[in-house]
């Protein structure tokens, strides 16, 4: 235990995980229903004596007709075009080449945003 000026200090693993549920627009929405679910995601968890404790939530509904959301022409993941106004941040980064959505990981080798 290391302690600084009267303060305990500790180390902090912080990790952010997205699950993300394609809903059809042809079956009825639920919204109350689909959060409900999300909640079962939140729970506290121990493994291998490590205590994982769940800290903050968000839930985001998106259009695919109005918001900067698609799918990786490519591969199919989900993608925004971070060139275009309102890019999301809780999908893959991503851009349009030639009229073509791809995410950072299938965009093609000599566009910026590929690795």
């Amino acid at each position: 235990m290391v302690i600084r000026r009267g303060i305990i200090l500790t180390k902090i693993f912080i990790h952010r995980s997205s699950h993300l549920l394609e809903i059809d627009c042809n079956c009825p929405f639920d919204k109350e229903k689909i959060e409900l679910k999300a909640s079962c995601l939140e729970q506290d968890v121990e493994s291998n004596g490590l205590h994982f404790k769940w800290s903050s939530s968000s839930t985001a509904f998106y259009d695919t007709e109005s918001d900067n959301i698609g799918k990786c022409s490519n591969c199919g993941c989900w993608t925004t075009d971070v060139n275009r106004d309102g890019a999301i941040s809780d999908v893959s980064r991503g851009a349009i080449v030639a009229d073509v959505l791809y995410c950072d990981l299938c965009i093609p080798k000599n566009h910026p945003l590929a690795f």
